[in-house]
Parts: C-alpha cells; structure tokens; sequence
C-alpha cells in the first residue's frame, strides 16, 4: 500500500511569497480556530511543560495571539506573504523552516501538510524535528482520508473542496511517517469535556441537534477510537531522544 494517497495535479503550489496562492481571499475564507480545538492544544502543551511554540502555516495568526493571551512564547512562518502580514509574522515554507536546530519545544501545523506534495511532506517532517528540542512535540490536523464521509459526499467531501490540498493521508500513513522521522509516542485521541463548542465540520443533521448533544458527540469524535473516523485528523507525537 502506497503511504500516501496523492490527487493528481499539474505541479506542486510550494511558491513562497506574494506569488503564493494563498491570498486574502482564501485567508478570509478560512479564518476561523474552533474551541475544542486550542483547548486541545493548549493541554498538550502544559502536559509536555512546553513554552516556545512554532506555528507552522500560520494563517491570520489566531493560534499565536491565543497563546500568547495565555503567556507562551509563540511564533509563526507561512508560505503567504498576505498571511505574513496579517499575522505579522515571517514568510517561510514548511519544507525550508527559518529556524536553527533545537529551537522550539512544539511545532504545531493545523491544515498545512496536505497542501505538500508527500515528497515537500517528508521534508516537513525532518525539519519539525530538527527545529524541535530533545523531547519536543509536533501536532499535526489534516483531512481524514478514511473517514466515511470522504465515501458518502464523494467530490463534495471537504477535503476535497480546496483545490490546494494535494496529499491525503489516514492514521497508519501519517503514523508511518512521524515514526519514519524518528517520532514517538503518537496518538489520535485526546481528553476533552463536553463544554467544548461543535466541531464545524460535524454534519448538518447533528448541528440542527441540541446543544448538548453536539458536545457530546464532539467529546466522544475526540476523545475516544471513533477519533480515526472523523473528518479532521488529529495527531500528536514526540521527538525521540538519540541515545550517544
């Protein structure tokens, strides 16, 4: 089986700057950080006591100046020129980090590795964990190639409705790739409480539900196995040690 599932398009959209197609439009249009989502964050990053955070693909900057509200040290880079000036951070791509070794304690990248072709995805990789400390964490969200619903909206499922998203991967793909690199400690699921906001991707049928009854299905989309079905793919993993 192939360790990536690869649509098939004309050439890579790894252009960085004010040629990258990653303008206003298509910042505004995805502008959004879901609750459940920074609380997640948030938690694993008082677990592994980590302090300096790298955003990669940082987008409008909603993630940084959440952390920093909440007195981490964090910092972004994007492809985007546009997205660099919204969220005053530097451009830079994901496969070329502008950082030196050893540098932050987490590296997160919330929708950024299906806009890399596997190849630019591996690279990736490798330089989350140069970048990362001893015992540093990455936290990667990206569209669930096995989730049903890919099956059930067939062309209309939402990762395929952005036309940037290049590469796909299920939890065993992107599980062999983090351990490829040398991470350890990968995980799919996560604590969470049913006072977190609906996911907003959950379907129509289940956001027109009560209230309470779409927390409780986003703890349980979150928090337990059914994790691996969602839309969202969500992982965690650890940089491991090299013994000398």
């Amino acid at each position: 089986m192939s360790s990536f599932q690869e649509r098939s398009i004309v050439k890579p959209l790894h252009t960085v700057g004010k040629d990258c197609p990653y303008n206003e439009t298509y910042l505004f249009e995805r502008d959004f950080l879901p609750q459940h989502l920074t609380v997640t964050i948030e938690r694993l990053l008082r677990t592994a006591g980590a302090w300096k955070v790298l955003d990669v693909g940082c987008g409008s900057g909603r993630l940084i100046y959440y952390l920093r509200e909440r007195g981490y040290l964090a910092v972004g880079c994007d492809i985007s020129f546009h997205a660099a000036l919204m969220s005053q951070q530097i451009v830079g791509a994901a496969e070329a980090l502008p950082f030196p070794s050893d540098e932050f304690d987490f590296v997160v990248g919330i929708s950024l590795i299906e806009h890399l072709t596997p190849i630019l995805g591996e690279v990736f990789v490798d330089e989350a964990f140069r970048i990362l400390r001893p015992s540093g964490g990455i936290f990667l969200v990206t569209p669930n190639y096995m989730s049903p619903m890919r099956i059930i909206k067939g062309a209309k499922w939402y990762g395929y409705q952005d036309l940037t998203h290049v590469t796909f991967y299920t939890p065993m793909t992107v599980r062999k790739l983090l351990l490829r690199k040398g991470f350890r400690q990968i995980r799919f699921t996560f604590p969470s409480h049913t006072d977190s906001t609906a996911d907003w991707t959950l379907p129509q049928v289940i956001k027109l539900m009560p209230k309470t009854v779409q927390k409780l299905v986003n703890c349980v989309l979150i928090s337990s196995p059914l994790a691996l079905l969602r839309d969202s793919l969500w992982v965690s993993a650890s940089k491991c040690e090299v013994l000398t």
